[in-house]
């Protein structure tokens, strides 16, 4: 039984409004050249009488046709930023497998899933330019499969399409076309979404955001060790070749619980070096406590 109040159940719909033009607009320019970082269009604010002097072009015709008057169309400046959105679907991402423990959550794929689209909708429903990208170290290398939804209605079909399939992968991999190569475009915001395995991937994406966000989805089962069989081995895939642990090993001292920590820990580190934000989510997260966090990632 999933936490309906946990972000196990997070859907488009729990939207949060976006404040990264601020931040993007105040940051330095990269490297010596210096480029407008957000472009400018502009969309109709309001209307009024016409005034001797106004553009023509400015006059709403349509209204007028309607209603014999002249009304002006004022228009406001409007900023869309370039999001892209990775989702490592790698196969560690699989995990947790049923029987594992004796209570299994969601896979960190769906988690993983679920926060990129709730994260596509929100920036598509103000305007932002999003493409949406899957990375998988087994399948493609770098990302080359994305879905580019034109409307927030498009992401929300997509959520449901993939609750309908139980985040399959096959299934998932079916709504995000293969195309010739990944993305070499900077964009204004580049999120990975991902278990941290695959670091080399997730530094590169980061690089071609202006601003970059990790967010390190972990199952809680990483987080405790009161399911660990003394008589189990356990693979550490941190590395490679692949380690594996007796069950009893992990548990002497709390070791399992304070490797995983240190590991962790790392990762945030690594990021923050590389001038990118980052939060931790696992599928027991309070819906709160996440939204909290996006919060905080506006706060100059």
């Amino acid at each position: 039984m999933r936490d309906p109040m946990s972000v196990a159940v997070l859907h488009p719909g729990h939207s949060i409004e976006f404040n990264y033009r601020e931040k993007l607009a105040s940051r330095a320019a990269l490297g010596s050249h210096k480029k407008p970082l957000l472009d400018v269009s502009k969309e109709v604010d309001s209307a009024r009488p016409y005034a001797p002097g106004d553009s023509i072009r400015l006059i709403d015709w349509k209204a007028y046709a309607r209603t014999d008057d002249l009304l002006v169309r004022q228009v406001r400046e409007t900023t869309s930023a370039r999001v892209e959105i990775v989702v490592d679907v790698s196969p560690t991402m699989d995990w947790p497998q049923q029987g594992i423990a004796e209570k299994v959550g969601p896979k960190k794929m769906e988690i993983a899933l679920r926060l990129g689209l709730h994260l596509a909708f929100s920036h598509v429903r103000q305007g932002d330019q999003v493409a949406m990208w899957l990375f998988s170290n087994e399948l493609d290398g770098l990302p080359r499969r994305r879905f580019r939804p034109r409307s927030s209605g498009d992401l929300l079909n997509l959520h449901f399409d993939l609750e309908r399939c139980e985040y399959d992968i096959d299934q998932v991999l079916s709504y995000f076309p293969l195309i010739p190569e990944s993305s070499k475009n900077m964009s204004d915001l580049a999120i990975w979404i991902g278990d941290g395995l695959s670091p080399g991937a997730y530094h590169e994406v980061l690089a071609k955001g202006r601003r970059g966000v990790m967010v390190h989805v972990l199952s809680c089962l990483e987080l405790k060790d009161d399911w660990l069989l003394p008589t189990m081995s356990y693979a550490d895939h941190e590395q490679a070749p692949v380690n594996e642990y007796l069950g009893a090993t992990l548990l002497e001292g709390q070791k399992f619980k304070d490797k995983v920590h240190t590991w962790q820990k790392g990762i945030h580190a690594k990021v923050s070096e590389q001038g990118a934000s980052y939060i931790l989510v696992h599928d027991e997260v309070p819906l709160t406590q996440y939204l909290a966090q996006l919060h905080e990632l506006q706060t100059p």
